[in-house]
């Protein structure tokens, strides 16, 4: 029998190596299969930082002789934004690239579900998701999209436990902090996020400079640019 999220199939698989094209950053990021949550203002890098990891991640199977059981699935819920990049990268017609939109949140749990369901299971390295909040964060006076945002994090929770990396970007929102009354910017719906991702990390513009800086489970800063190529690390 499957339980409602589809989870009995998953099966225990070997990692395939991630990378970012950065070992300091690696060394936090992909030492092991985790949640990751990448979050920061529109047009950021967020979109840029998954495709130069599953770019930078496809180059190293190939070397490692590893491509045929190495399958990324990239899930926009923001619509084919990301279409044109792909492209660029050379990742748009990868046959180590699944891409899916979901609709909202249960058409998100559906697609993931899905994958589960089928063989190609036992290939997937990572599952994308860009971003993992948008619509929580469309409809979050609704008591019912909280649950489903929840099950969909119990979810990737089972996912992440059998080998499988889990990459979501986060859009933003601007809080106050209760002690000083000063603002600051969280992904919605951060109160579980938080405790849900293994590794958080954001990213900040200055003037034409980026950083992603890691918060959780340890400080890094790392400054990088987007280039035509995918991210060119300083």
């Amino acid at each position: 029998m499957m339980n409602s999220t589809g989870t009995d199939h998953v099966m225990k698989r070997f990692s395939t190596e991630l990378t970012s094209c950065n070992e300091k950053l690696d060394s936090v990021l992909f030492s092991e299969p985790k949640k990751i949550l990448i979050y920061g203002r529109a047009a950021s890098g967020k979109t840029n930082f998954i495709l130069n990891v599953i770019k930078c991640s496809i180059s190293k199977a190939r070397e490692t002789h590893d491509l045929y059981r190495t399958l990324f699935v990239y899930i926009s819920t923001e619509g084919p934004n990301y279409i044109e990049r792909a492209e660029q990268l050379g990742l748009l017609d990868s046959e180590n690239v699944l891409y899916a939109e979901a609709l909202d949140t249960l058409h998100l749990i559906s697609l993931i579900s899905t994958l589960i369901r089928t063989s190609l299971i036992s290939r997937v390295a990572m599952i994308a998701i860009d971003s993992i909040n948008f619509h929580y964060r469309v409809e979050a006076s609704s008591i019912d999209e909280t649950k489903r945002f929840v099950t969909l994090l119990t979810l990737l929770d089972v996912i992440s436990s059998n080998g499988i990396w889990v990459l979501a970007s986060a859009q933003i929102r601007e809080a106050v902090n209760n002690i000083d009354d000063l603002t600051h910017i969280e992904p919605s719906g951060f109160q579980y996020l938080e405790p849900w991702a293994d590794v958080i990390a954001r990213i900040e513009v200055l003037h034409q400079h980026r950083i992603l800086i890691v918060e959780k489970p340890k400080h890094l800063e790392i400054p990088f640019s987007i280039v035509k190529e995918g991210i060119a690390w300083h």
